[in-house]
């Protein structure tokens, strides 16, 4: 029996005839949807957010984009979601799991500033980056300066990433393969709009699997 990672959950899935999976970025963590959840759950749905392994106080050994996406996949047992988001790191587990989706009922599939495709220039940038962000973890008030459309609560929750982050090594082994890539034609079960309709939002794809 697969165990099914930490997670917060918002709404009750005994009132909500909808429900959504939200999958958080790097040294973030599922606290980081609060408000998107919150959206959410007032229009009618159950949320459900994981804690990604390497994030949220989650251990393991193996943090590719392939084994954290396997990770996850308890959550779809016996479970339908009608809209998935996932947000950069998360942007790429979601992609990674597209062809798993495709065999199921239609989703709305979200991808918001997806890490897809990095060379290995950014590579090497982002590990310079986030080590510092991790080791160097700001005031509230830097991190709302830094983002205007920061709440105080996304600003919290930020630090709260950055503080349940496994390590430093956990970056750099999900950056591991210097460039991720994820082919266009997953299946042709799957149909992907790739016009970006919303601000951060790379493409919107309703996944048109069998039920």
């Amino acid at each position: 029996m697969s165990s099914v990672p930490s997670a917060t959950q918002w709404g009750l899935p005994a009132s909500s005839n909808r429900r959504a999976l939200l999958i958080h970025g790097l040294t973030s963590s599922s606290h980081t949807w609060e408000r998107v959840a919150q959206a959410l759950v007032e229009a009618g749905y159950f949320v459900v957010a994981p804690n990604l392994l390497s994030h949220g106080f989650r251990h393991g050994t193996d943090f590719s984009v392939g084994n954290l996406a396997k990770d996850i996949q308890p959550y779809f047992v016996d479970t339908h979601y009608d809209i998935i988001i996932g947000h950069s790191l998360g942007g790429a587990i979601l992609a990674e799991l597209l062809p798993f989706l495709a065999h199921r009922r239609p989703i709305s599939a979200m991808l918001v500033d997806p890490a897809l495709e990095v060379t290995p220039d950014i590579v090497d940038v982002l590990k310079i980056k986030i080590s510092d962000c991790i080791a160097n973890v700001r005031p509230i008030e830097a991190y709302m300066a830094e983002n205007p459309n920061f709440t105080r609560v996304d600003a919290v929750t930020r630090i709260v990433g950055l503080h349940m982050y496994m390590s430093v090594e956990a970056m750099v082994q999900t950056f591991a393969v210097s460039t991720w890539r994820f082919s266009r034609a997953w299946t042709s079960r799957v149909t992907v709009d790739w016009t970006a309709k919303q601000p951060l939002v790379v493409w919107k794809a309703p996944l048109q699997g069998s039920t």
